[in-house]
């Protein structure tokens, strides 16, 4: 809108400089220059002092938001809701990890000792079998069973890509490993075994890590419930209140900017308490409906609030 009457601005003064007669246009040139900045700075000047967000709320302006905010209550609920709960299962999971502080450290060292072990001893067995398969290179009876388990691997995965059977494809490939290894003569379920017995199992999680781990789950996915309603509120909002949705944004900022700077928005706080904020004639109209206003403070100011 500012861009379009700018333009308008310039080109009727572009149009005027033409009509003039030659003479003029030399004489009056430069008067007509400034004549036209002045004009496309007076436009300017017009549309900032217009500009939607810098317009006070009149009353039926507010009824419209106050409509809105009520639309919008429902989502703004379900999502302070989500937002407690995601606060409250963090906050229940760490207590619980300082709780059991000396106990995990343990748990923790204990499992990083197996896992450790059984690394460096996969890698053992693993180079062996590297170096026992290395031997049969040449032998051409190796060759042929590896080549033909191959190509029937390769047929076999073809025919489940093209059923887009993953399951049936995870397993086939686990199989034909099984396949090649014992071809090489190789027995995976011994060297597990081996490896077991060096190095010990990892010792399961206690209940207590399980139950964090499972609060931390539950609190991710609460904090999806609250994305999720909080990105339907305003849309709601504004529908409801009749405005689009940019005009209804800035009425619920001015609001919520008076809200915070009222002090109606901390905890504890009434109506009586911002009773002589009211200085322009929007601040007195919200000091006057500050009761309308209350059941949607925390909607307006955060979802830590009551």
């Amino acid at each position: 809108m500012q861009a379009s009457r700018l333009s308008r601005a310039i080109i009727a003064a572009i149009l005027v400089s033409f009509a003039a007669s030659p003479v003029d246009a030399q004489i009056g040139g430069l008067i007509k220059k400034k004549a036209a900045e002045k004009a496309a700075q007076k436009v300017v000047q017009q549309n900032q002092a217009t500009d939607p967000k810098d317009v006070p709320l009149t009353e039926d302006a507010f009824r419209a938001l106050l409509k809105g905010l009520e639309a919008e209550r429902p989502r703004a609920e379900k999502a302070r809701a989500s937002w407690r709960r995601a606060d409250s299962l963090e906050k229940g999971a760490q207590q619980l990890q300082e709780s059991h502080q000396t106990e995990y450290v343990e748990y923790e060292k204990r499992s990083d000792a197996v896992n450790e072990c059984q690394s460096a001893e996969g890698s053992r067995l693993s180079q062996v079998r590297q170096e026992e398969v290395e031997k049969k290179q040449n032998d051409p009876m190796l060759i042929a069973r590896i080549q033909t388990a191959a190509m029937q691997h390769a047929q076999a995965s073809q025919a489940l890509m093209a059923k887009n059977d993953t399951v049936g494809l995870e397993k086939e490939n686990a199989a034909y490993m099984k396949r090649i290894a014992q071809i090489a003569g190789q027995d995976l379920g011994a060297d597990s075994i081996a490896i077991a017995k060096k190095c010990g199992s990892v010792p399961p999680p206690p209940a207590w890590l399980t139950q964090k781990e499972r609060m931390e789950r539950d609190a991710q996915s609460a904090r999806a419930d609250f994305r999720m309603a909080d990105s339907e509120i305003i849309g709601a909002g504004a529908q409801a209140s009749g405005m689009n949705i940019e005009r209804y944004a800035q009425a619920r900022e001015r609001l919520t900017m008076w809200v915070n700077a009222s002090g109606l928005g901390k905890a504890g706080k009434t109506c009586a308490d911002v009773r002589d904020s009211g200085k322009t004639s929007e601040e007195k109209m919200f000091v006057t409906r500050c009761p309308d206003i209350i059941p949607y403070r925390a909607s307006l100011v955060g979802y830590d609030q009551p």
